[in-house]
């Protein structure tokens, strides 16, 4: 109780930062206050949980952070924003790298390591 306390006394930006982290995460999804990283996350979670390998991608768009998913099935990415796909309403199919970059021509990664592990 002391801690927290001091926190919320001597810290009165910490309430924002907590709300900030729950926005990441399950809280935020079932609080309705969730951003793209929280989505990204989640979905990570349940890919694993039923074998399939996901990463996110973290980039920015329109000079905002943003997280993106890449899945891998059958020895191929597939990259998709579920952020984008829920706030406009509806599913698109996974696309390659490619396609995706050319939909999403705005998207910028922070750094395509990620991408080059993958190349065979």
């Amino acid at each position: 109780m002391f801690g927290v306390g001091f926190l919320a006394v001597g810290y009165p930006h910490v309430p924002d930062m907590i709300r900030q982290l729950d926005a990441g995460s399950i809280v935020g999804i079932l609080n309705g206050e969730a951003v793209c990283v929280g989505f990204s996350t989640i979905f990570n979670t349940l890919a694993s949980r039923v074998g399939i390998d996901s990463y996110l991608v973290i980039g920015m768009v329109h000079y905002r952070r943003h997280t993106w998913n890449v899945v891998i099935l059958n020895d191929t990415l597939f990259y998709f924003d579920l952020t984008y796909d829920i706030d406009h309403g509806y599913l698109r199919p996974l696309m390659t790298r490619g396609q995706f970059y050319t939909v999403f021509n705005n998207h910028r990664p922070f750094d395509d390591l990620f991408e080059y592990l993958w190349v065979r």
